[in-house]
């Protein structure tokens, strides 16, 4: 009852893709797109099913962090590389972030716009027209391109930053609505993928999670972690502690 009672409340989780339920390939990390196809055609060759292959951050190279532009140089054509992945049985997910350089191409539009939580490189999820403006962004140059699963790493955000902030253009304190910040992210992720694919349920992948955000398709894993025993035990009672 508890439990119904809690669903009822705070949203019921989608049905997740049936494709992302088999073996999810993620490693830190490839450095080219034909570093990744690479290692796709040794999985068919050695009949290792994968069902999602994942690309981690710095895919932009020198164009500025989360430029939601593909280095050119070691990514010259990413729509191919998806088709190819997709050729092969397998589905594409991209590491992006809810902060923009703001030296980047796209960063300096959000600055001119004044669409960044001040003295931070975070978007303001407060303010609709800034989320509006990234979801443009973020179809025109990334979804466009067919990506099939979304990693939003470091939706918190990160290291303290809305402390002694304020968010949106009521002004509210951000180190009280922090919480509420990756839940904006991934509701207008949520609603602009499943408007862009026909109802499809998209998958997002996020390290930060608050009630509420199982109603987007949010999968949220537990952050970067070390690879020993104690990591491990760590992992399986965390787990089912936030079940």
């Amino acid at each position: 009852d508890v439990v119904s009672s809690f669903r009822n409340l705070t949203g019921k989780a989608p049905q997740i893709p049936e494709w992302a339920l088999g073996y999810v390939h993620c490693r830190e990390r490839y450095k080219s797109q034909d570093d990744i196809l690479e290692n796709a055609r040794t999985f068919v060759e050695k009949n290792i099913p994968v069902g999602v292959i994942v690309q981690d951050w710095q895919w932009w190279g020198n164009t500025g962090w989360n430029s939601m532009e593909f280095d050119a140089e070691n990514y010259p054509n990413p729509a191919e590389l998806v088709d190819q992945l997709h050729d092969m049985g397998m589905r594409f997910m991209l590491s992006v972030w809810s902060k923009v350089d703001r030296n980047s191409n796209l960063g300096k539009e959000l600055e001119a716009r004044g669409y960044y939580i001040d003295g931070t490189d975070w978007l303001d999820f407060f303010n609709p027209e800034a989320t509006s403006f990234y979801w443009k962004n973020f179809s025109d140059r990334l979804v466009s391109l067919g990506i099939d699963a979304w990693w939003f790493d470091a939706t918190e955000p990160e290291n303290d930053d809305l402390v002694g902030r304020t968010v949106g253009k009521d002004g509210l304190p951000g180190e009280i609505f922090r919480n509420v910040y990756p839940i904006k992210v991934v509701n207008t992720m949520y609603n602009g993928l499943k408007q862009a694919r026909n109802g499809e349920e998209p998958l997002i992948l996020t390290r930060s999670a608050a009630p509420g955000m199982q109603k987007y398709g949010a999968v949220t894993w537990s952050g970067d972690v070390g690879n020993d025993w104690e990591t491990l035990r760590r992992q399986i009672v965390g787990g089912l502690g936030m079940m």
